[in-house]
């Protein structure tokens, strides 16, 4: 379940404000169901540094693409293959840089699409509602799908 958003906080900027309800699109999600797929994501692991534990960008594209299959493992879903190959593209690397209390924070964002093959309707469905990986505070791991 999620909350409604509350537009209160824009105060008068906004004139007219509609809501689509899409538990219906979540409800028809089915086991082998092949969908496209768009997520930017801020794809990190776990490194010691000087003794500390700390988040840790992944720069290389074929480790990014090994952190993208672990996470749609998770999510109750797998790439698409055809003839073998996987179709998803690893796009694009950026940075955004914004403050975190009095100090500033860097992340860096992946962009990553193709297509993919539902395994579990349910995971899938928390991951659309959740996020997927680190950083969704900052705007990084929302799963789009479409037919």
């Amino acid at each position: 379940y999620c909350a409604p958003a509350d537009w209160r906080g824009l105060g008068g900027a906004l004139t007219r404000v509609e809501v689509k309800d899409i538990e219906g699109a979540h409800e028809a999600l089915r086991a082998g169901q092949r969908l496209r797929f768009l997520l930017h994501a801020n794809a990190t692991f776990d490194a010691v540094v000087d003794g500390r534990r700390r988040r840790t960008a992944i720069r290389d594209a074929d480790r990014q693409l090994e952190w993208l299959l672990r996470k749609l493992s998770a999510t109750g879903c797998r790439p698409h293959e055809v003839d073998g190959r996987l179709q998803v593209v690893v796009g694009d690397t950026w940075r955004q840089r914004g403050a975190r209390g009095k100090s500033m924070t860097t992340h860096q964002g992946v962009g990553f699409s193709g297509a993919l093959v539902v395994d579990d309707p349910d995971r899938l469905r928390d991951a659309l509602r959740r996020g997927v990986g680190r950083g969704r505070a900052y705007g990084f791991g929302l799963l789009t799908v479409a037919r």
